[in-house]
């Protein structure tokens, strides 16, 4: 799961409705009473990597199981993956009407970046699956802003990584012709 995301942990309870089910993420202890339905899921939103386990579960016959004493029983193990981190290298020689090479940087947590979403300061925007570098050309020296947000393979979206550029001005040449006539 993704940092700040939840994720639905699905479990099936057999005997007779209702039931009361305990469960502990190993620092918290949790109980969910009269439950109807024999199939359910409980939303789960760590910051860590946490392992949930179910403790006890009782049905309306007062019939039960301690599972609290068996540590592999009814386990489900949350691993948290930190949100990537956009970045990008941009080429020294940046001029206007040139190409400028832009080269990604990004990072990931427990996976990959699979897909980059670029907004280029010259009006272009880009989708690319993969981190090749590429050119773009801005066609007026100044100042532009790039930004470059990430999406690793397991679906976690970075935050928008915002940086102003500046693009040079071609040089000028140019002839002075002096003020005077001939005769």
């Amino acid at each position: 799961v993704c940092i700040g995301n939840s994720r639905a942990i699905q479990y099936q309870l057999s005997g007779k409705a209702p039931w009361n089910l305990s469960y502990t993420d190993g620092a918290v202890n949790y109980t969910i009473n009269n439950l109807q339905n024999s199939n359910n899921s409980l939303s789960v939103s760590p910051t860590t990597t946490t392992i949930y386990r179910i403790t006890n579960l009782i049905d309306s016959n007062l019939c039960g199981i301690n599972l609290s004493l068996n540590a592999n029983a009814l386990k489900d193990t949350i691993k948290v993956n930190r949100l990537p981190i956009p970045n990008f290298n941009v080429s020294t020689i940046r001029c206007e009407k040139n190409e400028v090479v832009f080269a990604d940087q990004s990072t990931a947590d427990l996976d990959a970046v699979s897909d980059r979403y670029w907004i280029m300061g010259n009006g272009n925007i880009l989708n690319l699956l993969n981190g090749n570098p590429f050119t773009q050309v801005f066609p007026n020296w100044g100042k532009d802003t790039v930004k470059l947000a990430v999406k690793s393979s397991f679906g976690c979206l970075s935050d928008t990584l915002t940086r102003i550029i500046d693009i040079y001005p071609l040089p000028l040449v140019g002839f002075k012709i002096p003020f005077f006539c001939l005769n």
